[in-house]
């Protein structure tokens, strides 16, 4: 048997993977170049406005922010709990987390300045105020 019987066969398969050499190129370029930016990180790779804090050991921690911040609570402790604007046992319906067990997170974004007190509905001894300003 002759090579050229089977150079059509040949030639097809090593334009596809020229084809598939090209696409990959391409992703890992695109990707490399795109990858990890982001327009709302300070220069060292951290988030500009987002500030995380734990609710551990049954306390919840007094914040200051600035307007257009988000706020994430992380539940670090064994027990439920939650986190809800206003002072027990109102709420003032800013915000008002689901139950959160261990390592779960609520977050919300403070869009206006102001004193927000907050709360635990579990357990309403737990309270702290976030001081927002511009």
């Amino acid at each position: 048997m002759s090579i050229s019987l089977f150079w059509p066969i040949i030639k097809c398969r090593f334009t596809n993977m020229r084809l598939i050499f090209h696409i990959l190129t391409f992703s890992i370029l695109f990707t490399a170049i795109f990858s990890g930016c982001d327009n709302n990180a300070d220069d060292n790779g951290y988030k500009k406005n987002l500030i995380a804090t734990e609710i551990l050991d049954f306390t919840l921690e007094d914040l200051s922010v600035s307007v257009g911040t988000t706020v994430v609570w992380t539940n670090l402790d064994y027990k439920t709990h939650t986190t809800t604007s206003g002072i027990p046992p109102d709420k003032s319906g800013l915000w008002n987390s689901p139950f959160l067990d261990e390592n779960e997170e609520f977050s919300f974004k403070f869009t206006a300045a102001g004193e927000f007190p907050y709360w635990c509905r579990v357990h309403p001894f737990m309270i702290a105020t976030i001081i927002v300003e511009d």
